[in-house]
């Protein structure tokens, strides 16, 4: 029962976005590529997170607050969210299966519920039922959402890359990575906080409420507004010269 309470919100949250995609869906083979890419991120997430530690005790307090803005920002927010694009960037970036500006979203929201739904059956397994109807209603959701925003500016990436214009694709390309970062960060900032005092568990319902509200109504916006990508044009052929 907890294996499926810990799997079930991610495959929810991912068939909503999926089906909310007009005319011809993205591939399934594309989409568990994504997923599994997304799992596996789980290792390198881990691999920074510990290593990290390691580093950041030398240096600073503990519990302090700058400790835990470095922890939540750097060394799980950042490690997450840049495992969870590169599992959407390297696949997609270049593929015909990525065709339109929703596309985007459903790729980065897949990448994201592939690290959420690992992360899920690790955390409720080890837990209980409060535990994993908890994590169903914050955690869960949460990646979900931080995907919907990395999925927006890597459309917006992808469109001006199809136009060439290769300032705008590094500075969206950026703001996919770092916007999600920061929400990310942000909402494990305030649950650190929590241990120190009960306003910072009203905090975290709060933001994650606006999260929420403000993702659906994105993802809303962006399945009806979804538009192909242009192609950049070509140029004209060179004439031979007249003899």
């Amino acid at each position: 029962m907890l294996l499926l309470l810990a799997i079930l919100p991610g495959v929810a949250i991912l068939l909503w976005v999926w089906m909310l995609k007009k005319g011809e869906k993205p591939p399934k083979q594309m989409l568990l590529r994504i997923f599994l890419f997304g799992v596996l991120t789980m290792i390198g997430a881990i691999a920074v997170g510990l290593i990290g530690e390691v580093l950041v005790e030398d240096v600073l307090l503990p519990g302090s607050f700058l400790y835990l803005i470095i922890d939540n920002l750097l060394l799980t927010a950042a490690a997450e969210e840049g495992g969870k694009y590169i599992a959407l960037k390297k696949p997609t970036w270049r593929s015909r299966a990525f065709r339109t500006t929703y596309d985007a979203v459903i790729y980065a929201v897949t990448a994201s519920l592939g690290f959420a739904t690992v992360e899920n059956v690790i955390y409720v397994l080890d837990g209980d039922m409060g535990d994993a109807i908890l994590r169903a209603v914050l955690s869960v959701p949460g990646h979900a959402c931080y995907g919907v925003f990395m999925g927006c500016f890597y459309a917006r990436a992808r469109t001006a890359f199809s136009s060439d214009d290769q300032g705008l694709v590094r500075r969206e390309l950026t703001l996919a990575f770092w916007v999600p970062v920061v929400l990310h960060a942000s909402y494990d900032l305030c649950i650190d906080l929590c241990e120190i005092s009960d306003v910072f568990l009203a905090l975290v319902l709060l933001y994650s409420l606006a999260l929420y509200v403000v993702a659906f109504r994105l993802v809303r916006r962006l399945a009806r507004e979804d538009a192909p990508f242009e192609m950049p044009a070509e140029a004209p052929p060179v004439q031979p010269p007249v003899a």
